[in-house]
Order: structure tokens, then sequence, then C-alpha cells
């Protein structure tokens, strides 16, 4: 591109406000962006651009953040090769994050391990990391409780255990006194706020 500024700042993309006025960081999400058609016949026919962002996040130990964030700044992330939130296919959503069912995943054979030093290639990490979001996923079975395969983004275990987040029975929401966690299949986010009212769906 000749221009920095066609996509806009990817930060205004990392912080955002609802139209509540409450604030929210953007913890997983996948953006694209496809050039206009043109009104030409001619041009329409030849190829448009696309761009994309992906946002991901991690915890780190802050004993080792700032050797991580040194290391991270010369990294080229392109080809996801860093840890990542994996699907459990055999959970039901109520089942996340106390059941027994849901410890026997998390295991490195699952993929689903909380901290890992190793992403999906062979580059070792300069400290454990580990992904601010899960992954729930579902596909039509022979009972037919579902017509269509159900993927959504989750809070991740340390998010919920550290701010005491309790499933409020919609799919991927999650409050507590003092935060709260609004997934979706394709954004996860959280957001400060008081949120004694359930009103904010």
């Amino acid at each position: 591109m000749k221009k920095d500024d066609v996509l806009g700042d990817p930060r205004t993309s990392i912080q955002v406000v609802d139209q509540e006025g409450v604030e929210w960081l953007i913890l997983e999400s996948y953006f694209s962006f496809d050039q206009p058609r043109a009104d030409d016949d001619f041009l329409e026919r030849l190829p448009r651009r696309h761009a994309w962002y992906q946002i991901r996040s991690y915890f780190v130990r802050q004993r080792r953040l700032k050797t991580f964030f040194e290391w991270a700044k010369q990294q080229d992330f392109m080809g996801r090769w860093m840890p990542e939130s994996h699907e459990a296919h055999q959970l039901f959503l109520g089942e996340y994050y106390d059941s027994p069912a849901y410890r026997y995943l998390q295991h490195p054979y699952y993929a689903r391990e909380i901290w890992s030093r190793s992403g999906r290639g062979s580059k070792t990490l300069p400290a454990v990391v580990a992904p601010t979001t899960d992954g729930y996923s579902q596909s039509p079975g022979y009972d037919c409780s579902i017509e269509d395969t159900i993927n959504i983004l989750l809070p991740s275990e340390i998010l919920v255990r550290g701010l005491s987040l309790n499933w409020n029975g919609r799919p991927s929401e999650y409050r507590q006194q003092l935060g709260r966690s609004r997934c979706s299949k394709s954004v996860c986010l959280f957001g400060w706020a008081g949120c004694g009212n359930d009103s904010h769906g």
C-alpha cells in the first residue's frame, strides 16, 4: 500500500466503546477489508484488493513481561505460529469450567493446556503465555437439537476464575459485579462496568 492510513489505526479496533458508552477490549477477532467496487465495467472485471487484521491476546507472567515484550516487537506473526485456544467438541456449554469432562480435556494431547511456551510451529517462546480466550463448538447430531454448527469464543479459564465470572445462562455471556465478558462467534470482549443490571445484552 502507498499510504499507511488506508486501513486506519488498528489500535482503534482493540479498544472500543459500545452504544451505552461502555469501554471494551477486543481479546480476539478477525477484521477484513475489501476494495470498493468500481462503477466502470472494465475496472469491475479487475481483481480487487483484500486486507485483514487478526487480533489475539495473551497473558504473560509479570516477571517475564519485559523480556517477552522486547522479543515480540522483533517478530513476524504471520502464519499463526503462536499458541491459540482450541474448541472442545465433546463438551456442553454449561460444563465449562468446573466439570470432570472439562478437566479431562485440559491436556496437551487435546492442545488445550492453559499455559504454553511453544506455538504451532517449532519456535520456542521466551516465556510461557496463555491465550485470553477459549472455544466452544458443536455440530448437528442425531438428536436434531441444533440445525447448524455452533462456534463461540469464550473467556479463558484464567479470566473466569481470576475475576469470579459466572455464566448467566445466555450463550457465551459471563458476568460479575466489577466486570463483564461478552463473546460471540467472531469477537470476544471484556469490559469494566457496573454490572448489577442484567439489561445489557
